[in-house]
């Protein structure tokens, strides 16, 4: 999962619940717009077809990476 990835390694967030439950899709009918020129053929893409767009929710057992210490006690895993 892309959002995860990023969660991860930009944001330093390790969510530790990810489920068919915790994941929430919905189709988007906004325009994407081209941010640079490299991404007009990626823009023509999208705007003929219908995309799913989704939502992470519930992070009540994620981590700060940086903050949080790094080992996992049996009694936390799910």
């Amino acid at each position: 999962m892309l959002v995860h990835e990023l969660l991860v390694n930009t944001c330093r967030i390790l969510h530790r619940d990810v489920s068919l439950n915790n994941a929430l899709k919905y189709h988007c009918i906004i325009p994407w717009r081209a941010v640079t020129e490299g991404e007009k053929k990626r823009e023509r893409i999208i705007a003929n077809r219908c995309f799913h767009h989704g939502l992470l929710i519930d992070f009540d057992y994620a981590l700060l990476m940086d903050l949080e210490r790094t080992k996992v006690s049996p009694g936390e895993r799910t």
